[in-house]
């Protein structure tokens, strides 16, 4: 995968979210974006921390609004992308 740093990689998936209801950003958007832009990652490990990250967010981390706050972001990006 080419290099990101955590700011370029945010744009990236605030881009991807498309506002779903359950969640600020459901994974297969981010999936699904990710394949489009040629940028590889295990999948089954993304979906993981995803769901961790996710959760995090519902008990009180997250923003208001549909973007992750860069801390829990930072933390998606160091176990995805080591």
């Amino acid at each position: 995968m080419p290099k990101y740093d955590y700011s370029q990689i945010m744009v990236m998936f605030n881009e991807a979210d498309t506002g779903a209801k359950n969640k600020a950003l459901q994974f297969t958007e981010i999936s699904t974006y990710f394949t489009k832009k040629g940028i590889e990652f295990d999948k089954v490990k993304a979906k993981e921390v995803f769901d961790r990250v996710d959760l995090a967010g519902q008990k009180g981390k997250g923003k208001k609004d549909h973007n992750l706050q860069l801390d829990e972001f930072e933390e998606f990006c160091n176990e995805l992308f080591p």
